[in-house]
């Protein structure tokens, strides 16, 4: 991992490391120390990439060495003198929460004290700091994640701060606001009913200047389309539908992608049979961007137009039957 090496040589090194703990699993654990000291650094590169991948290792390591491992490991370095060091552990601390989130707190969440944590950082929702607001907001989109399908109860007194956020922040806090929404929506039941207020936000957000704002806008269709089927609002899901779909041409890729995977999401749940713009046109729009080489944009498309096509397959052998 040293600075001279070019960025395809790095990331052929990250996968080398990713296979050999895919290969190992516990027997990683003699070694935790030492991979940390290697990998954390990655995780305040100034390459996105290089985050990525940094926290990708992270979190694989942690599936393998296991939690009390991990904290063991992290806590040689978390009050160490030199403020990179804890900076770099911070950082790895939280990817190997969101890494074991679930499976180490669903039993301690199921006994309320997700509620005590939203109370403890609710407070924050209304700092006079952005990154605090932030912060607090990205804090309880992780808890509601880690909650689902339970918790709804624990929210309740963030879920008005939350609406008035969104009406009144923008760029990359209103982005916070709009993936902590994403993720307590499905925790309500469908009488909560508030997709009608949604479907009205939607298209200003798809045409954020942000394109943190738009990823996270269509990340929250994908997170509510199954609420919405159960409030009964195909119609609903319908105009996103069409929305989404004149957004096909978005510049980029991580927003793409995520447009792509909320076309996908309203197609799972209503068919497509009943998808507007049909089927013929979304196969015209979708078919070029095929070509564009990110992950996220390939997987939902290839996903997206490999349904559609088995639809249209299907649809032409009954007419020939």
């Amino acid at each position: 991992m040293q600075p001279t090496l070019e960025d395809q040589e790095r990331h052929v090194l990250v996968k080398v490391i990713d296979r050999v703990l895919y290969k190992f699993d516990e027997l990683v654990r003699p070694y935790v120390y030492k991979i940390l000291v290697v990998i954390e650094p990655l995780l305040i590169d100034e390459d996105y990439y290089a985050r990525v991948e940094g926290r990708e290792i992270i979190s694989n390591l942690s599936k393998a060495a296991g939690l009390a491992t991990m904290i063991a490991a992290m806590c040689l370095d978390i009050d160490n003198i030199d403020k990179y060091v804890r900076n770099t552990t911070a950082r790895a601390f939280s990817v190997v929460a969101s890494a074991l989130w679930y499976s180490c707190t669903v039993a301690i969440l199921e006994s309320c004290v997700s509620e005590s944590l939203v109370e403890i950082i609710e407070h924050g929702l209304n700092d006079e700091n952005q990154k605090v607001r932030t912060i607090t907001t990205l804090s309880l989109a992780a808890l509601a994640e880690a909650a689902a399908p339970y918790g709804i109860e624990s929210f309740d007194s963030v879920l008005k701060p939350l609406w008035k956020g969104i009406r009144s922040h923008r760029g990359k806090v209103l982005a916070a606001f709009l993936k902590a929404i994403g993720f307590i929506i499905p925790l309500m039941d469908a009488n909560c009913n508030i997709c009608q207020l949604l479907y009205q936000g939607s298209d200003d957000y798809l045409n954020s200047k942000s394109a943190k704002v738009r990823q996270q806008a269509a990340d929250l269709i994908s997170r509510i389309a199954v609420v919405m089927k159960q409030c009964q609002e195909e119609q609903l899901m319908g105009h996103l539908g069409v929305v989404l779909y004149e957004y096909l041409g978005e510049e980029y890729p991580e927003v793409l992608g995520s447009i792509v995977g909320a076309l996908k999401a309203i197609v799972n749940v209503i068919g497509m049979t009943k998808m507007t713009p049909p089927i013929k046109d979304l196969l015209r729009r979708l078919t070029p961007i095929l070509k564009n080489r990110h992950e996220k944009v390939q997987e939902n498309c290839i996903d997206l137009v490999g349904r559609l096509l088995t639809v249209v397959l299907s649809l032409y052998q009954q007419e020939s039957g």
